[in-house]
């Protein structure tokens, strides 16, 4: 299920475009979607900087609020890696440029909205595709994160839950087992420094004879049980230690 933002302060284009979202997932069963409606930019920057998370987002060009564009900058602030679509009422694009500064995928013309929104889609959905595999995606009743793989430090068991330790949210903790969250991240860069942590190695600066150093300063006990193993994963990806 991917999730879409539609902003647009006419509430027609905004009929138009949902009837064409729905069009395209009836016609595209693989990809299910799920939209919400947003007439003002100020109020979907706040949702998604409040833990709202979306994966394409279609927005408006000119909006009284907050331009598009800006509203862009915005989101990517939370959401990094969200796929953005702008919608204008003009033939030319002038601008282009800005909208390259904020990552934009594509520029969809309203008065080609039948012919060009579902192509700019599929190009959306397939590049939502590529980068699912960079993501730890987590869900807790109706909210859903996202956690770049390349922003977790470590995750640690703490008591029924697990905390994941990130370079750029803080702590977020998962009401999931350790193993599963292993299964979820499937990435040989993260090993078990022990039964109730897991690092991922791009973050271990050395190590000494009793634990991991991280290059955010921080050292995590290795047991000596779990020594040889620490040390096999990484001269699996380093190569040697010395």
């Amino acid at each position: 299920m991917l999730r879409v933002a539609m902003c647009d302060d006419d509430a027609a284009v905004l009929e138009e475009v949902a009837g064409l979202l729905q069009a395209y997932a009836a016609e595209n069963g693989d990809t299910p979607l799920m939209a919400e409606r947003y007439v003002s930019p100020l109020e979907l920057c706040k949702a998604v900087e409040n833990g709202k998370s979306f994966d394409i987002f279609l927005l408006d060009v000119e909006m009284p609020e907050l331009s598009g564009l800006k509203a862009a900058g915005r989101i990517r602030g939370s959401l990094p890696g969200a796929v953005i679509l702008f919608l204008t009422s003009h033939t030319e694009f002038p601008t282009v440029q800005e909208g390259y500064k904020v990552g934009a995928l594509r520029y969809i013309c309203k008065l080609e909205l039948e012919t060009a929104l579902p192509e700019a889609l599929k190009a959306a959905i397939s590049l939502c595709m590529e980068q699912e595999d960079q993501y730890l995606t987590l869900t807790w009743h109706s909210q859903i994160t996202r956690i770049p793989l390349a922003e977790i430090i470590y995750l640690c068991r703490a008591s029924r839950m697990v905390e994941i330790h990130t370079a750029n949210q803080g702590i977020i903790t998962a009401a999931r087992s350790l193993g599963e969250l292993f299964s979820a991240l499937n990435e040989e860069r993260f090993f078990y420094s022990d039964r109730s942590t897991i690092v991922n190695m791009d973050y271990v600066l050395k190590l000494s004879k009793t634990g991991l150093v991280l290059k955010t300063g921080e050292e995590l006990p290795v047991s000596r049980l779990m020594m040889p193993k620490v040390k096999a994963a990484i001269m699996k990806v380093w190569g040697s230690v010395r």
